[in-house]
């Protein structure tokens, strides 16, 4: 079974055909999940020597012209996910986007190792933690907010934040990922 698959993501609404969603979430973005373990469950991939740490697509997510996008945090990595043109529909289209219904969840090493290979698969970015020069996050207020990641060497990456869930799950992720390096606004 695909870990990816709709059925195990969150769908919080219908598309829209006629143009961009603009949907409320049907989950609640100040709830806090746990960002460790729980016991005989660990995000360590002893195999892989990466971890899927947590992540979400979705319509909150824009990137160029593109609404409906995706961010996904390994121990090892960032990941974007063009759900237009990339696979997208593997996540459950653009209204979708959550692991096992979780922004953050525990997965065993197996479900972790086949999360980040279906990720791999579907990929338009991925940029190595250890390439990330800074992160930041500006909150949306009258208009967009944004994502910007600096690496060390080559252009910056921005992705536009179309509502506050997005910017309060991506401080959260950040946090988790690499919190040295996030500054946010």
């Amino acid at each position: 079974m695909s870990y990816l698959a709709s059925s195990d993501l969150c769908d919080v609404g219908p598309r829209s055909r006629k143009g961009p969603v603009l949907e409320a979430q049907a989950l609640n973005p100040n709830v806090a999940l746990p960002a460790v373990p729980t016991p005989g469950r660990s995000r360590r991939d002893a195999n892989m020597g990466e971890t899927f740490i947590g992540g979400f697509a979705g319509g909150f997510l824009e990137k160029g012209f593109h609404v409906g996008y995706g961010l996904y945090f390994t121990t090892a990595r960032l990941i974007g996910i063009d759900l237009g043109s990339h696979g997208g529909g593997a996540l459950g289209g653009t209204l979708a986007g959550f692991i096992k219904g979780e922004l953050m969840p525990n997965l065993s090493p197996e479900e972790s190792a086949k999360v980040i290979g279906d990720l791999d698969r579907m990929k338009e970015f991925d940029i190595g933690k250890d390439q990330i020069r800074h992160i930041e996050l500006k909150k949306p207020g009258l208009g967009v907010g944004h994502m910007t990641i600096t690496p060390n060497q080559g252009d910056s990456i921005t992705i536009k934040l179309r509502h506050r869930t997005a910017y309060d799950r991506l401080v959260q992720l950040t946090q988790a990922f690499r919190p040295e390096v996030v500054r946010s606004s």
